[in-house]
């Protein structure tokens, strides 16, 4: 299977405790069977800050292109700052991914950087 990030958007709630850090992917399963996964979680992170979480429930992986949204939830205290640097000093951050994910039998983690 391969994950490929296709795009990333900032989606505000009514404060920022509330907002999400959506990343859009694609997931191509050559397989001719579904599989089942437990689970995905992970973080997303500018440096050494994490700046959003994620999990999801238990679902199942399509054969063929499948694409659904990680919905990072804001961490307020780390993302603030972050985000007033990106503004003062008018530059998009550089995004860094980590995914565990979680299948009936193995956990598998993948990172990688994206540009919002």
């Amino acid at each position: 299977m391969t994950y490929t990030p296709i795009g990333v958007s900032f989606v505000r709630g009514k404060t920022i405790a509330d907002s999400v850090l959506r990343v859009k992917m694609k997931l191509d399963n050559p397989t001719n069977a579904s599989v089942k996964m437990r689970g995905v979680d992970g973080t997303i992170s500018v440096g050494s800050d994490v700046v959003g979480a994620f999990a999801s429930k238990p679902f199942e992986i399509k054969q063929g292109e499948n694409f659904f949204d990680l919905d990072f939830k804001i961490l307020p205290n780390s993302a603030g700052s972050i985000f007033l640097q990106a503004v003062i000093n008018k530059k998009t951050p550089v995004f860094k991914v980590t995914l565990n994910k979680r299948t009936q039998f193995i956990t598998t983690s993948e990172t990688f950087d994206l540009n919002a």
